[in-house]
C-alpha cells in the first residue's frame, strides 16, 4: 500500500502531428506516457496523455488507492494531463504533508485509514517528529522516540496525535507519578490507582484527569490519593505524615509529586512544623500564603468544592491573614527550595460551565471585593479560590532596612504563559488546573511536559 502523495518524474514519448514546416519541437498536438517514482512521503506512478510537444518528460501524481491524477509534464511549456495509478494524498496542520494516511478516492471504498507499506524501513527522520510511526515502535528504534505514547510525545514536525497513538509498554516509562489533592474530599485515608471523585455538584465528575492515559508511556504507575480533607486542615499531623511518607516514597524512587491546591500546605507545613523536608514537588494552584477566598467563605459558604459549610475547618485554616502562618510555610517552601515548579492559574472563569460561574463569582468576592466598577476577570489574576501573590509569591524583611519585600516562590524566577517552562503562569481556574475539564490552555501539555523532566 502507498502512503503519503507521490510526485513521480519519467520518461514520456510524444507523438504528435507538426502544423508547420519546420523541424522543431514546438507546439505539436501528441500524446505523452509517463511512470516515475515519488520524491513526496509516498509513492506514486501515474500516466498521461494531453497536448505537448513531440517529445518530452511524463510526471505522475498519483492520488487515493487505485484512482488519481496523473500529469505528462513536457519539456517545453505544454503541458498533458491523464489518469494516474497508485499514490495517495491528504493534508496536515501547517502545510505539513500527511505521513501515511491513505485517502481512498475509489468508488465506494471506506473512510481513510491508517497504513503503512509493509517494506518500508525506520528511519531517523521518522523518529521524534511527533507522529507514531509503527514501523518505529520497538525497542530498536527506541519506541519511535516517544512519538506513539501521549505522554512521551513532543509536537515537532507533526502535531502530536495526528494518526493516533499505539503506546506500547516502552523503556521511556521509568517513574512512579503522585497526585495529592486539596481540600474538599472525604476518603479512607489510602492510596490507589482510582481517581477519586470531582465536585460534582459543578458537573465535575473525577478530581483529576485520567493521567493513566494522559501520563502513558512516561509513568511506571500513577498513584492518587484519597484523603480526608473535609473534617481535617493542614495542620493535622496525621495527613502531614500520610502525604509526606507517600511523597518522600515516590520521591526517592525517581518520581514525580504533583500537589493542588491545599495539598501544597500540607506538605510545606510537615516540613515547617515536623522538620519534613526531603521531598520536592510541583505546586498547583497551592495557596502557600493562605486564601482570600477562605477568608470569604466564612460569611459566604457556597464557595468551595461542596457546597454549604461542611468545609469550614478546613478553609479555616486555609485564612490568609492574620494567621501567622501565611509567611512562614511560603518563606520555608522558598528557603528549603521544595519546589521543582509551580503552576499558578489567572482566570477565574477559565474553561467556564457551572465551576467556571461560580468560581468567577467567587474571585470577583475574594479579589475584587464585590466591585461593579472593575473587570475583576481581567483585572485581577486569580484563579477564583488562589490569588497570584498566595500562590507563586513570598515575602521577607530585607535587615539593611527593615522592610517588606515580594520575592518569587520557585528558586527566585518568574513565571510565564509558555506551557514547557517550569514555572507556568496559567490562564485557567482552579479547577481546569487538575486537567480534569481537558487539555484547556495547554494545561495537560504542561502535566506531561513536567511528568518527562522528573
Amino acid at each position: 500500500m502507498d502512503k503519503g502523495k507521490g510526485k513521480g518524474k519519467g520518461n514520456g514519448k510524444g507523438k504528435g502531428d507538426d502544423d508547420d514546416d519546420d523541424d522543431d519541437d514546438d507546439s505539436d498536438n501528441g500524446a505523452g506516457t509517463g511512470t516515475g517514482t515519488g520524491t513526496g512521503p509516498g509513492t506514486g506512478t501515474g500516466t498521461g496523455t494531453g497536448t505537448g510537444p513531440g517529445h518530452g518528460n511524463g510526471s505522475g501524481n498519483g492520488n487515493g488507492n487505485g484512482n488519481g491524477n496523473g500529469n505528462g509534464a513536457p519539456a517545453a511549456d505544454g503541458a498533458s494531463s491523464g489518469a494516474g495509478v497508485s499514490g495517495s494524498s491528504g493534508s496536515s496542520n501547517g502545510g505539513v504533508p500527511p505521513k501515511r494516511l491513505a485517502s481512498h478516492n475509489g468508488a465506494g471504498v471506506a473512510a481513510p485509514t491508517l497504513v503503512e507499506t509493509e517494506a518500508e524501513q525506520c528511519s531517523a527522520n521518522d523518529r521524534g517528529d511527533g507522529y507514531c510511526d509503527r514501523k518505529c515502535n520497538n525497542a530498536e528504534n527506541n519506541w519511535d522516540n516517544g512519538d506513539c505514547c501521549p505522554g512521551t510525545c513532543i509536537s515537532s514536525r507533526y502535531a502530536c496525535g495526528y494518526g493516533g497513538y499505539e503506546c506500547k509498554k516502552s523503556d521511556l516509562a521509568t517513574k512512579p507519578c503522585l497526585f495529592l489533592h486539596g481540600l474538599g474530599l472525604k476518603g479512607p485515608n489510602s492510596f490507589s490507582n482510582q481517581l477519586p471523585p470531582g465536585a460534582r455538584e459543578f458537573g465535575v465528575k473525577y478530581y483529576w484527569a485520567d493521567f493513566a492515559k494522559e501520563l502513558a508511556g512516561v509513568c511506571t504507575s500513577i498513584i492518587y490519593n484519597h484523603h480526608n480533607t473535609v473534617d481535617f486542615g493542614w495542620q493535622h499531623k496525621p495527613l502531614q505524615d500520610s502525604y509526606y511518607a507517600k511523597a518522600l516514597e515516590v520521591f526517592n524512587a525517581g518520581g514525580v509529586v504533583f500537589a493542588h491546591s491545599m495539598g501544597n500546605v500540607i506538605l510545606g507545613g510537615a516540613c515547617l512544623e515536623q522538620n519534613k523536608c526531603s521531598v520536592r514537588w510541583y505546586n498547583v494552584g497551592g495557596p502557600t500564603r493562605g486564601s482570600n477566598a477562605a477568608n470569604l467563605q466564612q460569611s459566604v459558604p457556597f464557595i468551595g468544592n461542596k457546597a454549604g459549610k461542611s468545609l469550614t475547618h478546613s478553609y479555616k485554616g486555609m485564612m490568609a491573614a492574620p494567621a501567622p502562618w501565611t509567611d512562614a510555610i511560603s518563606r520555608t517552601i522558598a528557603q528549603k527550595k521544595l519546589l521543582k515548579g509551580l503552576n499558578c492559574g489567572i482566570s477565574g472563569y477559565g474553561s467556564g460551565g457551572v465551576v467556571g460561574a461560580a468560581l468567577s463569582a467567587a474571585k470577583w468576592g475574594a479579589y475584587c471585593d464585590f466591585s461593579i466598577f472593575r473587570d475583576c476577570e481581567h483585572d485581577v489574576q486569580a484563579d477564583g479560590l488562589v490569588g497570584i501573590e498566595e500562590c507563586a509569591r513570598y515575602t521577607y524583611v530585607n535587615k539593611a532596612d527593615n522592610k517588606r519585600y515580594w520575592w518569587h516562590l520557585s528558586d527566585g524566577r518568574g513565571l510565564t504563559r509558555r506551557w514547557w517552562d517550569t514555572n507556568f503562569l496559567y490562564n485557567g481556574n482552579h479547577q481546569d488546573q487538575t486537567g480534569s475539564r481537558g487539555n484547556h490552555n495547554g494545561i495537560l501539555n504542561w502535566y506531561r511536559a513536567m511528568a518527562r523532566r522528573g
